[in-house]
């Protein structure tokens, strides 16, 4: 799961940046990313991607995580604390069922990456339904470039959130048991619709790191090809 390092204490307020009518239109784009087999490092190719984009490409960037724990994991710095803030369900709620801005409603980390704050417990974002799901996805591309969405296949909205994605990306990990699986995957969905890119990190341990995380490096590689750059 990824993990948000050096989280802001403060909500961003994000006042003023959203799609006003007498503007140029914000045009969003979405890109998903999944696997066949968990620790496959779908997180964290997604959080690199979100942060490259965020600091190289200067798109406003919002990582959503359809995980059962991820908001969890999300939320683990010691200046963030839980009891202080919004919970990210109540965030999500009054944004579907109330109509309300999304000012001070998200937290950024270092990167100037936006994220929803953690639930206690659980993600929030797991246990929506489709419509509610959609309707989110359409509030929240108002107010950003682009919307990176970190998809496990257990999730009940794995086929609706890949499906809103503009361009979906298969991460095949680097160990040998994981990658036939996740060659099966791809085909499959490379024969069925268009955007569909393999991701396969360059190194066989793993543990490469760079300045944007875990696979940092690849990625962003992977982000001049989603760019057509």
């Amino acid at each position: 799961m990824a993990n948000f390092i050096g989280v802001s204490a403060d909500y961003d307020d994000i006042q003023g940046t959203e799609y006003h009518p007498n503007l140029m239109p914000r045009v969003c784009e979405t890109i998903g990313f999944v696997s066949a087999v968990g620790g496959s490092g779908t997180s964290s190719a997604a959080l690199a991607l979100c942060r490259i984009y965020s600091s190289l490409f200067e798109y406003k960037t919002l990582y959503l995580s359809l995980d059962y724990l991820a908001s969890k994991a999300l939320i683990r710095p010691g200046s963030v604390h839980l009891n202080t803030h919004i919970q990210g369900r109540e965030a999500i709620y009054s944004l579907l069922f109330e109509n309300q801005s999304i000012a001070g409603k998200l937290i950024r980390d270092d990167f100037g990456v936006y994220c929803f704050p953690g639930d206690k417990y659980r993600n929030p974002l797991h246990f929506l339904a489709e419509e509610q799901f959609y309707k989110l996805i359409e509030v929240l591309e108002k107010s950003f470039d682009r919307i990176v969405l970190d998809i496990p296949l257990n999730c009940t909205l794995s086929t609706c959130a890949s499906e809103l994605c503009d361009s979906l990306i298969v991460c095949k990990g680097w160990q040998e048991d994981r990658i036939a699986p996740c060659n099966e995957l791809y085909n499959y969905l490379n024969s069925s619709r268009e955007g569909v890119i393999a991701f396969a990190p360059g190194f066989e341990d793993g543990d490469t790191d760079d300045i944007y995380g875990r696979f940092g490096a690849e990625v962003r590689s992977l982000a001049e090809t989603i760019e057509g750059r």
